[in-house]
This record gives structure tokens, sequence and C-alpha cells, in this order.
């Protein structure tokens, strides 16, 4: 059985790229780094019935270079392939870490323009 590990690549309070994140600035949140180093790209497959369709991902060495843990060696050319349900995990992560400061910002700044009213009210008043 898989053992499941919340966070265990993306952490929130790191100041340092965690494991499978490559080099990055101290201080970044490392889902704000993770999501700007990826490059979506659009292709056609070569062959199959799957080729007449237009397709959407990411070039498997450009995501090896961000986030090695999500690419797969195999087959006698080496070839390399993304763990797409990996991927999808991570991904899912960034989001929710992201849904939560979104969150707090809102909060945030829904308290502030409370606090600007009464501070108005009291100066507008007293006048």
């Amino acid at each position: 059985t898989a053992e499941s590990t919340p966070g265990a690549q993306l952490s929130e309070t790191s100041s340092t790229a965690p494991a499978g994140l490559g080099a990055r600035r101290p201080r970044e949140p490392p889902v704000s780094w993770l999501l700007r180093e990826l490059r979506p790209v659009s292709f056609f497959l070569k062959r199959g019935p799957e080729a007449k369709y237009l397709k959407f991902g990411f070039v498997a060495q450009e995501l090896e270079s961000v986030f090695p843990n999500l690419v797969r060696t195999a087959g006698p050319d080496n070839s390399k392939a993304i763990a797409s349900q990996d991927l999808i995990a991570v991904l899912t992560l960034a989001l929710q870490m992201l849904q939560k400061d979104l969150d707090e910002q809102r909060r945030q700044t829904e308290e502030l323009v409370n606090r600007m009213a009464h501070l108005e009210k009291v100066v507008f008043t007293t006048r």
C-alpha cells in the first residue's frame, strides 16, 4: 500500500527547495515557483488513433529539471514519461495551497475594509 504524506514535496513554510523541486529563490513559496516553472505545450501524436487530436501536456525532459520525481525513464531507448497521476496530485496540492492563501487574503481585505469604514465613520461624525 502507498503511504500518504500530505505536503511532503510542497511545504508552505520551507525556505529552501523541498526534495524534487530543484533550486529556487529563498523565501519564495514552493507552489508559486513550481507553477511558474511549468511550461504547458500542445502537440499531435505521430501515430495511433489519438494522432488526429490536439493534445496538451509537458515535455518530460523539461519537467524532469523542475520536478524529477514526476518523470520516469524506461525502455531500451531510455525514453522519458511523465507520471500523470503524480502530476495531478502535485498540481491539486498546489491549487489547494493557493486557494488557502487566497482565502486568507480575502479575509484580511474584508477586515481592512471594515476597519476603514469604522475609521471613516469616526472621523466624519466627529466634525
